[in-house]
């Protein structure tokens, strides 16, 4: 797993997650890009969805890499999380204690 970090580290964390048949710039690389300005944007990229990562291994081991890089990268700080796949769109913000999730 990599993570794309854009944006100034001093202003609050977004971290965007895309769904397990998306690459991270294909659903979030736009927004991300029209946000730096004002946010700190973390895209992670889910291994086997780059050129050269290892095989996606499962969910709970993407989880546990993304909490590993939040913890120590980020002192444990994020203000909001995006995640979007084709059956569930999510946004979450721990500061604001908010969750909201769609199915279709």
């Amino acid at each position: 797993m990599r993570f794309i970090s854009t944006g100034s580290g001093t202003y609050p964390t977004l971290l965007f997650i895309p769904g397990l048949s998306a690459a991270a710039q294909c659903c979030f690389g736009e927004v991300g890009r029209s946000l730096q300005n004002r946010w700190h944007i973390v895209l992670c990229e889910l291994d086997g969805h780059y050129d050269g990562s290892p095989a996606f291994s499962g969910i709970d081991d993407a989880c546990e890499q993304i909490e590993r890089y939040v913890l120590e990268n980020l002192d444990g700080q994020i203000h909001g999380i995006r995640s979007v796949s084709w059956w569930n769109d999510c946004s979450f913000s721990p500061e604001q204690r908010w969750l909201n999730c769609f199915k279709e």
